[in-house]
Protein backbone atom coordinates (compact mmCIF):
# COMPACT_ATOMS: atom_id res chain seq x y z
CA UNK A 1 0.00 0.00 0.00
CA UNK A 2 1.44 3.35 -1.03
CA UNK A 3 1.55 5.83 1.85
CA UNK A 4 1.54 9.56 1.05
CA UNK A 5 2.52 12.00 3.80
CA UNK A 6 2.37 15.36 2.13
CA UNK A 7 2.75 18.89 3.50
CA UNK A 8 1.92 22.06 1.56
CA UNK A 9 2.57 25.74 2.05
CA UNK A 10 1.44 28.52 -0.26
CA UNK A 11 4.28 30.98 0.08
CA UNK A 12 4.27 34.77 -0.41
CA UNK A 13 6.52 36.83 -2.67
CA UNK A 14 6.79 39.82 -0.36
CA UNK A 15 8.22 37.73 2.48
CA UNK A 16 11.94 36.97 2.57
CA UNK A 17 13.63 33.90 1.06
CA UNK A 18 15.13 33.36 4.50
CA UNK A 19 11.68 32.93 6.03
CA UNK A 20 10.84 30.48 3.24
CA UNK A 21 14.03 28.51 3.94
CA UNK A 22 13.02 28.35 7.60
CA UNK A 23 9.65 26.90 6.58
CA UNK A 24 11.43 24.31 4.42
CA UNK A 25 13.57 23.32 7.39
CA UNK A 26 10.46 22.88 9.54
CA UNK A 27 8.82 20.72 6.90
CA UNK A 28 11.87 18.57 6.21
CA UNK A 29 12.27 17.74 9.90
CA UNK A 30 8.54 17.49 10.61
CA UNK A 31 7.76 14.65 13.02
CA UNK A 32 4.05 13.93 13.36
CA UNK A 33 5.14 11.45 11.90
CA UNK A 34 7.40 12.86 9.21
CA UNK A 35 6.08 13.98 5.84
CA UNK A 36 7.72 12.55 2.74
CA UNK A 37 6.50 15.12 0.18
CA UNK A 38 6.24 18.92 0.23
CA UNK A 39 4.70 21.31 -2.29
CA UNK A 40 4.92 25.08 -2.62
CA UNK A 41 3.50 28.06 -4.51
CA UNK A 42 4.84 31.59 -5.02
CA UNK A 43 8.40 30.33 -5.39
CA UNK A 44 8.76 31.55 -8.97
CA UNK A 45 12.02 33.51 -8.60
CA UNK A 46 15.57 32.24 -8.49
CA UNK A 47 16.24 33.24 -4.90
CA UNK A 48 13.02 31.67 -3.65
CA UNK A 49 13.51 28.48 -5.67
CA UNK A 50 17.06 28.13 -4.32
CA UNK A 51 15.65 28.26 -0.78
CA UNK A 52 13.93 24.91 -1.36
CA UNK A 53 16.80 22.72 -0.20
CA UNK A 54 17.09 20.26 2.68
CA UNK A 55 19.35 17.34 3.51
CA UNK A 56 17.98 14.10 2.12
CA UNK A 57 15.40 15.84 -0.08
CA UNK A 58 15.10 16.30 -3.84
CA UNK A 59 13.57 19.43 -5.36
CA UNK A 60 11.81 20.31 -8.59
CA UNK A 61 11.37 24.09 -8.78
CA UNK A 62 11.12 25.19 -12.45
CA UNK A 63 10.84 28.85 -11.48
CA UNK A 64 11.20 30.19 -15.02
CA UNK A 65 8.00 28.39 -16.04
CA UNK A 66 5.79 28.34 -12.92
CA UNK A 67 5.66 29.58 -9.34
CA UNK A 68 5.05 26.02 -8.09
CA UNK A 69 7.48 23.41 -6.76
CA UNK A 70 7.64 19.88 -5.37
CA UNK A 71 10.07 18.32 -2.88
CA UNK A 72 10.41 14.65 -1.98
CA UNK A 73 12.24 12.64 0.66
CA UNK A 74 14.85 10.60 -1.24
CA UNK A 75 14.84 7.67 1.16
CA UNK A 76 11.13 7.26 0.39
CA UNK A 77 10.75 8.16 -3.32
CA UNK A 78 12.71 7.75 -6.55
CA UNK A 79 11.52 10.31 -9.10
CA UNK A 80 11.07 8.88 -12.59
CA UNK A 81 9.90 12.02 -14.38
CA UNK A 82 9.06 15.66 -13.79
CA UNK A 83 7.61 18.39 -16.00
CA UNK A 84 5.42 21.47 -16.25
CA UNK A 85 2.15 21.84 -18.11
CA UNK A 86 0.12 24.89 -19.13
CA UNK A 87 -3.45 24.20 -18.03
CA UNK A 88 -5.05 26.88 -20.20
CA UNK A 89 -3.98 29.47 -22.78
CA UNK A 90 -6.20 32.03 -21.04
CA UNK A 91 -4.34 34.65 -19.03
CA UNK A 92 -5.20 37.26 -16.41
CA UNK A 93 -3.62 40.54 -15.38
CA UNK A 94 -2.78 41.66 -11.84
CA UNK A 95 -1.09 45.02 -11.25
CA UNK A 96 -0.05 45.20 -14.89
CA UNK A 97 1.52 41.73 -14.94
CA UNK A 98 0.13 38.97 -17.15
CA UNK A 99 -0.22 35.62 -15.42
CA UNK A 100 -0.27 32.11 -16.90
CA UNK A 101 -1.69 29.01 -15.22
CA UNK A 102 1.18 26.49 -15.37
CA UNK A 103 1.36 23.46 -13.08
CA UNK A 104 4.30 21.19 -12.33
CA UNK A 105 4.33 17.53 -11.41
CA UNK A 106 6.50 14.59 -10.48
CA UNK A 107 6.12 10.86 -11.10
CA UNK A 108 7.81 8.89 -8.33
CA UNK A 109 8.18 5.26 -7.31
CA UNK A 110 8.19 4.24 -3.68
CA UNK A 111 11.62 2.91 -2.68
CA UNK A 112 9.94 0.03 -0.82
CA UNK A 113 8.15 -1.04 -4.01
CA UNK A 114 4.67 -0.23 -2.69
CA UNK A 115 3.62 1.81 -5.72
CA UNK A 116 3.97 4.78 -8.02
CA UNK A 117 2.57 8.26 -7.37
CA UNK A 118 1.76 11.22 -9.60
CA UNK A 119 1.62 14.55 -7.76
CA UNK A 120 0.96 17.96 -9.30
CA UNK A 121 0.75 21.46 -7.86
CA UNK A 122 -0.90 24.55 -9.35
CA UNK A 123 -1.75 28.11 -8.35
CA UNK A 124 -5.20 29.15 -9.59
CA UNK A 125 -6.20 32.83 -9.99
CA UNK A 126 -7.18 34.75 -6.86
CA UNK A 127 -10.17 37.02 -6.33
CA UNK A 128 -12.60 34.67 -8.08
CA UNK A 129 -14.85 33.59 -5.19
CA UNK A 130 -18.17 35.36 -4.79
CA UNK A 131 -21.27 34.61 -2.73
CA UNK A 132 -22.63 31.27 -3.86
CA UNK A 133 -20.65 31.36 -7.09
CA UNK A 134 -17.89 33.12 -8.97
CA UNK A 135 -17.32 36.83 -8.52
CA UNK A 136 -18.12 39.24 -11.36
CA UNK A 137 -15.24 41.52 -10.40
CA UNK A 138 -12.46 39.87 -12.42
CA UNK A 139 -13.90 38.11 -15.48
CA UNK A 140 -10.47 37.34 -16.98
CA UNK A 141 -9.43 35.50 -13.81
CA UNK A 142 -12.69 33.54 -13.70
CA UNK A 143 -12.33 32.48 -17.34
CA UNK A 144 -8.77 31.29 -16.70
CA UNK A 145 -9.87 29.47 -13.54
CA UNK A 146 -12.70 27.60 -15.26
CA UNK A 147 -10.68 26.70 -18.33
CA UNK A 148 -7.73 25.74 -16.15
CA UNK A 149 -9.85 23.24 -14.24
CA UNK A 150 -10.88 21.58 -17.50
CA UNK A 151 -7.24 21.59 -18.61
CA UNK A 152 -6.19 19.97 -15.35
CA UNK A 153 -8.80 17.24 -15.80
CA UNK A 154 -7.65 16.52 -19.35
CA UNK A 155 -3.99 16.47 -18.30
CA UNK A 156 -4.76 14.13 -15.42
CA UNK A 157 -6.55 11.69 -17.75
CA UNK A 158 -3.68 11.68 -20.22
CA UNK A 159 -1.07 11.28 -17.49
CA UNK A 160 -2.99 8.42 -15.90
CA UNK A 161 -2.95 6.54 -19.20
CA UNK A 162 0.75 7.22 -19.70
CA UNK A 163 2.10 6.44 -16.23
CA UNK A 164 -0.58 4.18 -14.67
CA UNK A 165 0.21 5.38 -11.14
CA UNK A 166 -1.06 3.72 -7.99
CA UNK A 167 -2.06 7.12 -6.62
CA UNK A 168 -2.71 10.50 -8.21
CA UNK A 169 -2.97 13.76 -6.29
CA UNK A 170 -3.57 17.33 -7.42
CA UNK A 171 -2.51 19.97 -4.94
CA UNK A 172 -3.35 23.61 -5.51
CA UNK A 173 -3.96 26.98 -4.09
CA UNK A 174 -7.47 26.81 -5.58
CA UNK A 175 -8.48 30.22 -4.23
CA UNK A 176 -11.90 28.72 -3.50
CA UNK A 177 -13.00 27.71 -0.02
CA UNK A 178 -13.31 23.93 0.34
CA UNK A 179 -15.65 24.46 3.29
CA UNK A 180 -18.31 25.57 0.76
CA UNK A 181 -20.40 23.00 -1.08
CA UNK A 182 -20.48 24.84 -4.40
CA UNK A 183 -16.69 25.06 -4.45
CA UNK A 184 -16.25 21.36 -3.75
CA UNK A 185 -18.98 20.40 -6.23
CA UNK A 186 -17.32 22.42 -8.97
CA UNK A 187 -14.07 20.48 -8.67
CA UNK A 188 -15.86 17.18 -8.03
CA UNK A 189 -17.70 17.59 -11.34
CA UNK A 190 -14.37 17.12 -13.13
CA UNK A 191 -12.87 14.57 -10.72
CA UNK A 192 -15.78 12.34 -9.76
CA UNK A 193 -13.57 9.47 -8.57
CA UNK A 194 -11.47 11.68 -6.30
CA UNK A 195 -12.02 13.30 -2.93
CA UNK A 196 -10.84 16.46 -1.20
CA UNK A 197 -8.42 15.81 1.66
CA UNK A 198 -10.37 18.33 3.78
CA UNK A 199 -13.52 16.65 5.09
CA UNK A 200 -16.23 17.73 7.53
CA UNK A 201 -15.96 18.55 10.37
CA UNK A 202 -13.63 21.27 9.13
CA UNK A 203 -10.99 22.86 11.38
CA UNK A 204 -11.42 26.21 13.02
CA UNK A 205 -9.59 28.70 10.83
CA UNK A 206 -8.18 27.87 7.43
CA UNK A 207 -5.18 27.95 5.15
CA UNK A 208 -5.92 31.61 4.31
CA UNK A 209 -7.86 33.50 6.99
CA UNK A 210 -10.84 31.21 7.74
CA UNK A 211 -10.96 29.70 4.24
CA UNK A 212 -9.53 26.33 3.25
CA UNK A 213 -8.32 27.39 -0.19
CA UNK A 214 -5.27 25.10 -0.30
CA UNK A 215 -6.17 21.44 -0.77
CA UNK A 216 -5.39 18.16 -2.48
CA UNK A 217 -7.88 16.24 -4.60
CA UNK A 218 -6.83 12.63 -4.86
CA UNK A 219 -7.68 8.95 -4.80
CA UNK A 220 -7.30 6.57 -1.91
CA UNK A 221 -8.29 7.06 1.72
CA UNK A 222 -7.23 10.15 3.67
CA UNK A 223 -6.71 9.32 7.33
CA UNK A 224 -5.46 12.72 8.48
CA UNK A 225 -5.65 16.30 7.23
CA UNK A 226 -4.78 19.14 9.57
CA UNK A 227 -3.37 22.62 9.83
CA UNK A 228 0.22 23.10 10.96
CA UNK A 229 1.56 25.93 13.13
CA UNK A 230 1.59 29.29 11.36
CA UNK A 231 4.66 31.47 10.89
CA UNK A 232 5.78 34.68 9.19
CA UNK A 233 6.77 33.17 5.83
CA UNK A 234 3.33 33.66 4.29
CA UNK A 235 -0.24 34.86 4.81
CA UNK A 236 -1.20 31.22 4.16
CA UNK A 237 -1.03 28.58 6.86
CA UNK A 238 0.82 25.33 6.12
CA UNK A 239 -0.99 22.01 6.45
CA UNK A 240 -0.54 18.34 5.73
CA UNK A 241 -2.41 15.12 4.99
CA UNK A 242 -1.83 11.38 5.17
CA UNK A 243 -3.43 9.33 2.40
CA UNK A 244 -3.15 5.62 1.60
CA UNK A 245 -3.92 3.69 -1.55
CA UNK A 246 -3.19 0.27 -2.91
Amino acid sequence: MVNVRHAHCSSRYDESPASLANQVDKGSTHEDPSCNLMTWTEVGTGDRASSLTADGWGTYAPHQETDCAVMWRKERWTVQDKSTHQLTPKTWVVSGKTHHLVACRIVADAVDGSGRIWLSVAHFPSGVQGKGGFSNEHPDRVKAWKDGLKGLAEWKRNQNERWNPTWMGMCADWNLDMKLGWCRDLIKSEFSQMHCTWQSPYPNGGTHTDRLIDAVWCGGRTTLCKLLPDDSSSDHRPWWHVTEMG
